[in-house]
């Protein structure tokens, strides 16, 4: 019933909508240090949780390594009110600030409205409200009153609930290097620690101070959220991150459910709507023969790339792909 502010795994919600806009995912952000003007003439300095820059990203990227400054431009492109609609729309109830702070969770919500908005996304695009009551019977056994599910209603279309996932699969599946991505996902210890191999999206979550850690995720067939933090809203400590905080309880819960409930292993939907397109790794257009980097993206259909790469044609030799990530990307170490 508490009210927390629930940090980066509010993203989601600022990149459905965006999905939802036309914004493709290969659309690319500056990852580089920015100063925003606000109402009362002052100038604010978003800054990523590792106080570093790493140049222009895509909006998967952006997402994957929760990047604070990547999240705020595309925030300030759909617009805040229209976030707040949005996030209203998929289940979360509290009030919140339509302010450029919310891709970083400045807004407090309860932990259960979360997991019922996350839970549009891999419901394909239906909301469902939680019920915990599912029937009342009197001291006969006579049933008086008895609910299947909550009420349902569709607050998304299809095609952007199901980008939405696959992009928040990269939180669990993005590895520096592969499909040319140059950072990590914040949620890879759940598959490189934990040993939860289930198609899955999610999101961590830190606020200020280290006083909230989340994580909040899904299977095709449960959806789960985890917050760990002290009632007094103080700091749990240095680095305690929902990465190396929540991120655990979730994945070794979701393992001990999905085996106790004998779910079979499942992949997430995509319509066959769904564009997928294979797109140079440097100018994200249609891939040539020629272009030495390209791996697939999803898109909403209509916002898929349809020029051919300009970069890579016949006349142009192909140079090899980088063998690997540099000495100072094997460097860095992203948690947030």
């Amino acid at each position: 019933q508490a009210l927390r502010q629930p940090g980066s795994s509010f993203k989601p919600f600022i990149y459905t909508t965006a999905i939802d806009a036309g914004v493709p995912l290969t659309k690319k952000w500056p990852d580089t240090a920015v100063s925003i003007q606000m109402h009362d003439g002052r100038f604010w300095q978003p800054e990523n949780y590792d106080h570093r820059y790493l140049g222009w990203m895509t909006m998967r990227e952006g997402l994957a390594g929760s990047r604070n400054v990547v999240t705020t431009q595309v925030l300030q492109k759909v617009g805040p009110r229209k976030v707040v609609e949005y996030a209203n729309r998929m289940g979360i109830k509290s009030r919140i600030r339509p302010v450029l702070s919310l891709g970083m969770g400045t807004s407090e919500v309860r932990l259960l409205e979360l997991v019922s908005a996350y839970g549009t996304l891999p419901n394909k695009g239906i909301h469902v409200e939680p019920l915990s009551v599912l029937k009342i019977v009197d001291k006969n056994g006579n049933l008086l009153e008895e609910a299947v599910q909550g009420r349902e209603k569709a607050v998304l279309s299809e095609e952007t609930a199901a980008v939405a996932v696959n992009l928040m699969q990269s939180v669990l599946d993005m590895r520096r290097g592969r499909d040319y991505a140059i950072l990590n996902g914040t949620g890879m210890g759940a598959r490189t620690a934990w040993g939860f191999r289930r198609p899955a999206g999610g999101k961590t979550g830190t606020t200020q101070n280290y006083a909230d850690a989340w994580f909040v995720g899904y299977t095709s067939q449960i959806v789960c959220g985890v917050w760990v933090g002290f009632d007094s809203k103080v700091s749990m400590g240095s680095k305690m991150t929902g990465a190396s905080v929540t991120m655990p309880v979730w994945a070794q819960f979701m393992k001990r459910a999905h085996k106790a409930l004998d779910l079979p292993v499942e992949n997430f939907e995509m319509p066959a709507s769904i564009p997928r397109v294979e797109v140079c790794g440097d100018t994200y257009e249609v891939a040539s023969i020629y272009c030495p980097k390209k791996y697939t993206e999803v898109f909403k259909p209509g916002t898929e790339p349809k020029r051919p790469c300009p970069d890579h044609t016949s006349g142009a030799r192909a140079t090899p792909a980088a063998s690997g990530p540099s000495k100072d990307q094997k460097k860095r170490e992203y948690q947030f």
